[in-house]
Formats: C-alpha cells, structure tokens, sequence
C-alpha cells in the first residue's frame, strides 16, 4: 500500500499525461495488491477510493469508500470522502443528509461543520448557509425551508 501511496504522491508532480497516467496504474496496481493481501484493510479501501476520486472515476470511487466505511465505520476520512465524492456526483441532499448525521456523532468536527454550511448553500441558499454557520437553528439544516 505504502508503495500505491509514493506512486500517487509522485503523479501530482508529473506534468506529462502519459507518463502521469503510468504512475496512476502503478499506484492502482499497488492498492489493489495491498487489498487483495488484506481485504479487511479499511485504510487500503479508503486509498482506493481517494485513488479513484483523483482519477475522476466517482463511481469507483464510490464502491471503495463504502468499502471502507463498511470496515470502520468511525473512519473520518472514509466519510468525509464520501460526502466529497456525493458532491462531486451533484447529489448535494444526499451529501448533506449523511453531513448532518456525521455531525450528530462528531458535533465538533470542523470539517463536517463547513460541509454543512457549503452543502446548505448549494441546496437551500446563502441565507440557510449562514444560519447554519451561525448555529442559530434547531433544526439540522437539510430540514429547513
């Protein structure tokens, strides 16, 4: 895995595609192996997926986070991946409601917060956002309007 990992760190620098996209299936083929050794490895399925988030394949990317949600559940990254990948498919309700129910579990975390309040501003507009970003509602903020 930790050899997938070099990979990917090395094809953000290449600038020729052709030789970028040699190091992404070296990377891929690496990822792969470290799950094929070990499917239970959460932290193996999380670098697939964020592997196939770079590579723009959300779908992919998709099955791999849920993947690894699946493995560990309290894998904050695996879920913040998620939500990012929900996003970038345009399913902002969707992204927003799994955003909330983050937040339930982990209220302080800053990343989910500012989710939330980018998430309600797609979905509900700059007014709901700020709402939300001032925490002046009761209710969670897929629920207004």
């Amino acid at each position: 895995m930790f050899v997938g990992l070099g990979h990917s760190l090395v094809a953000r620098n290449v600038e020729n595609q052709t030789e970028r996209m040699d190091v992404l299936n070296k990377a891929e083929h690496h990822y792969k192996a470290a799950l094929s050794m070990d499917p239970l490895d959460h932290i193996a399925a999380y670098y697939m997926a964020l592997h196939y988030a770079e590579s723009r394949k959300p779908s992919e990317a998709m099955t791999y986070a849920k993947k690894a949600l699946k493995l560990n559940s309290e894998h904050l990254q695996s879920l913040q991946l998620t939500i990012l990948i929900l996003s970038a498919q345009r399913n902002y309700m969707d992204a927003l409601q799994l955003t909330e129910q983050a937040l339930e579990e982990y209220p302080d975390n800053l990343s989910f917060v500012t989710l939330k309040v980018r998430l309600t501003e797609v979905v509900h507009g700059s007014e709901e956002a700020l709402q939300c970003a001032k925490g002046e509602h009761k209710k969670p903020c897929d629920m207004l309007t």
